[in-house]
């Protein structure tokens, strides 16, 4: 059974239903903001390992 359907009264529905949809929103959009974090730490990370790949072929030529 739903947790929305174990509430009777309409009024505490409707902000019940409300309350879980903001709630919602916000964690997709933390989800976000810490998705763009890591993919900026990946750039950086990816970009600092070709860095030291270049430096090793060129200390075995």
């Amino acid at each position: 059974m739903d947790c929305a359907e174990m509430i009777n009264e309409k009024e505490l529905r409707v902000r019940f239903v409300l309350a879980t949809l903001v709630s919602t929103v916000i964690n997709l959009y933390d989800r976000l903001i810490e998705q763009r974090r890591q993919e900026k730490l990946d750039r950086g990370q990816n970009k600092r390992i070709k860095e030291l790949e270049e430096r090793l072929s060129e200390a075995e030529e």
